[in-house]
């Protein structure tokens, strides 16, 4: 293969040939087959490797990773804790990443399971406001209220004294689009314009992408929001415990809809 070249960009560092004949990773439909490891940008820009993976000894931070996907004309992987840094600020470093367009996160070895969970569940954004009071963090755009008289209403302010947030399916008849391909089972909490203050509960009975369950729900509602399906559905209401499975997975649990 004949190949263009540059006096000033002639000194980088290459990786070996033979990395082209492995079959490689295929990510968001790219190919990786080589990953250079380092933090240094000067490197980042001067290699011709398919990724970076940016992981250094030291408390993460935004700004850090900000300029590794600055200097990086390719996809990176980037480190967000879970060894000193722990919970939470793992799981808000690794959306933070995500949000400035990192290809993913690298977890540290000691990380727990409901850490890794949490960072790699999208949809486990529940913000709950209950009887007038915000609970939590805001991490979407968009609020989710259960009016008595109209039903979902998705807007960036509260309209009523109750509600949460999750991701939006189906606003005003109009699907959404996500890039995660995964398969599960899915649920949504929906509402349609010919019944307003009427809420129902869509499932679907095989495992979809949420691409394929909003194009199926907005054929039965004008809105829909996704609800928390898998480890998210075990629970329990008072002293009542809905499934053992409920105790393991007790730290997963966020906001409750509770139909009476």
């Amino acid at each position: 293969m004949n190949e263009i070249k540059g006096y000033l960009r002639d000194f980088r560092i290459d990786v070996p040939d033979v990395i082209y004949e492995c079959k490689g990773l295929k990510i968001f439909g790219r190919r990786i087959k080589s990953i250079v490891f380092s933090t240094d940008v000067s490197i980042i820009r001067n290699s011709n490797a398919d990724a970076v993976i940016a992981v250094y000894p030291f408390t993460p931070q935004p700004v850090i990773t900000q300029a590794v996907m600055l200097a990086a004309d390719c996809p990176v992987f980037v480190g967000v804790g879970g060894g000193l840094t722990k919970g939470e600020r793992v799981i808000n470093l690794a959306r933070h990443a995500e949000y400035q367009g990192a290809t993913g996160v690298v977890l540290n070895a000691p990380t727990s399971n409901v850490t890794i969970g949490n960072t790699e569940a999208p949809v486990s954004t529940s913000i709950p406001e209950i009887k007038g009071k915000t609970y939590g963090i805001q991490s979407l755009k968009e609020r989710v209220s259960l009016h008595p008289t109209k039903g979902l209403i998705i807007s960036r302010e509260w309209m009523s004294g109750n509600g949460f947030q999750q991701h939006v399916l189906v606003k005003n008849g109009k699907v959404r689009h996500f890039r995660d391909k995964r398969r599960f089972r899915r649920r949504a909490l929906c509402s349609d314009d010919s019944s307003p203050g009427s809420l129902l509960i869509i499932e679907s009975t095989r495992k979809m992408t949420l691409n394929e369950f909003a194009t199926e729900v907005a054929k039965h509602s004008n809105n829909a929001v996704n609800l928390d399906m898998g480890r998210w559905g075990y629970g329990w209401i008072g002293n009542k415990i809905h499934s053992s499975w409920a105790i393991i997975f007790k730290h997963w649990q966020t906001s409750w809809i509770i139909c009476e």
